[in-house]
C-alpha cells in the first residue's frame, strides 16, 4: 500500500470507499477496496461535525470494521476525497 503516513495511532490509507447511499448521499461506508482486494465494512461509530464557520460544510466520520476485526476511521467532507486509516496494533 503506497502513500501509508502514521498519525498517532493511526496510519493514513490510499484507497477506495464504496458507500452504501439509501435516502441521502454517502450515508455510510460500505466496502473498502485496499491491494485489489474489497473487504465489507461494519459500522461501530458515526456522527457528524458541524462547519468551522457558518455555511461551510459538514464533515462525516465513521469508525468501522472489517471481517479481520481491522479497524478503520472514516472522514468524509462534501466536494473532498474521503480520508481512510487504519489502526496501528500496539
Amino acid at each position: 500500500m503506497g502513500g501509508e503516513v502514521s498519525v498517532g495511532g493511526w496510519r493514513l490509507l490510499e484507497s477506495d470507499l464504496e458507500w452504501y447511499s439509501g435516502r441521502r448521499v454517502l450515508e455510510r461506508p460500505a466496502r473498502l477496496r485496499l491491494a485489489g482486494a474489497t473487504v465489507d465494512l461494519t459500522v461501530e461509530e458515526g456522527w457528524v461535525e458541524g462547519p468551522a464557520f457558518a455555511g461551510g460544510p459538514l464533515t462525516r466520520r465513521f469508525v468501522v470494521r472489517d471481517p479481520d476485526r481491522r479497524r478503520f476511521r472514516i472522514s468524509a467532507t462534501s466536494g473532498r476525497p474521503a480520508i481512510v486509516e487504519v489502526e496501528s496494533p500496539g
